[in-house]
């Protein structure tokens, strides 16, 4: 009777820790998810020389064009997307140093680094401007602009943490803001904890060795990634956000769990700027050319 008894827990034993073993497993798949893109078969187009500094990048009101800003004039282009052949310009003449832009209802959103974001009505002639300024912290950068249909709301990443205090050198901020009630609130925060998790769980650590390293430098007392560019998937929701130091795209959540984390080939994007996804699910990022040379303009066809 005891030696049944003991078979008996035992095998209770075996299936629970099946169990918990499944459970592990079916976790951690539903925390990667498939890339649905090939970085590799992509289109990619040199652009007009005075594009060299090409920064953010989003969609006309008609979704025709692309739309896209550099890092002295105050000039949106019109850009083919399929060629990145420029179409026109719109200069709203007031320089400075733009990194994102963004389209919403009529009127056009242009950040500036320090925080400062320009609404300018492309129905108006003189491209009337207004200034929507003191939301931001003027220390941290800011250089990626989205507009979110959910929520009827801004989306701002951060490139630095300056002057947030020590505790957050190694967390990067996407905020969320409401322009006519002048409302900021924190969308998510990447932080270097949780994507050290991430790779961990999802990574060789050979990968980790050549690709992240410098991610997992502890004598590096920062995370060694700044978001440039942002931008929400139409298709499924997710946050895509990308970084010109360190070469990165996050997905994540609304919530800001990491869904996958992609190394960009430097040689491909040396500096990605800016993001936007289309209606259809196409991808489109523009990079600065570390090496003075043209800016690039990256089209990427969503999987089947």
């Amino acid at each position: 009777m005891r030696f049944n008894q003991a078979i008996i827990l035992l095998l209770l034993l075996w299936i629970c820790s099946c169990k918990s073993g499944s459970r592990l497993k079916d976790a951690n798949q539903k925390k990667i998810i498939d890339f649905p893109y090939e970085l590799e078969a992509s289109k990619i187009f040199k652009l007009p020389s005075e594009l060299q500094e090409i920064s953010g990048l989003s969609l006309s009101e008609d979704q025709k064009y692309l739309l896209a800003v550099q890092d002295e004039n105050g000039i949106i282009y019109y850009l083919d997307k399929n060629t990145g052949e420029l179409i026109k310009k719109l200069d709203f003449k007031i320089d400075g140093d733009y990194e994102g832009v963004c389209y919403n209802d009529g009127l056009c959103y242009v950040l500036k680094s320090s925080g400062t974001i320009y609404e300018i009505d492309l129905a108006d002639k003189e491209l009337a401007v207004k200034k929507h300024k003191g939301l931001l912290e003027k220390t941290t950068d800011h250089e990626g602009i989205t507009f979110d249909k959910m929520k009827n709301k801004f989306v701002v990443c951060c490139k630095d943490s300056e002057g947030l205090g020590e505790q957050y050198k190694n967390t990067r901020f996407i905020y969320s803001l409401d322009l006519q009630k002048r409302t900021k609130e924190v969308f998510f925060t990447l932080s270097r904890r949780e994507v050290i998790e991430y790779l961990r769980s999802s990574c060789s650590s050979e990968e980790i060795e050549e690709d992240h390293d410098k991610i997992f430098d502890m004598k590096r007392d920062y995370l060694h990634a700044g978001p440039s560019g942002i931008c929400i998937h139409p298709i499924n929701g997710l946050v895509y956000t990308i970084c010109s130091k360190g070469k990165y795209m996050f997905i994540c959540t609304r919530k800001g769990e990491i869904k996958k984390v992609i190394k960009f080939d430097k040689s491909i994007l040396p500096q990605p700027e800016g993001i936007v996804i289309d209606v259809d699910g196409t991808m489109y990022i523009s990079s600065e050319n570390e090496k003075g040379g043209e800016g690039i303009l990256s089209v990427y066809p969503m999987k089947q």
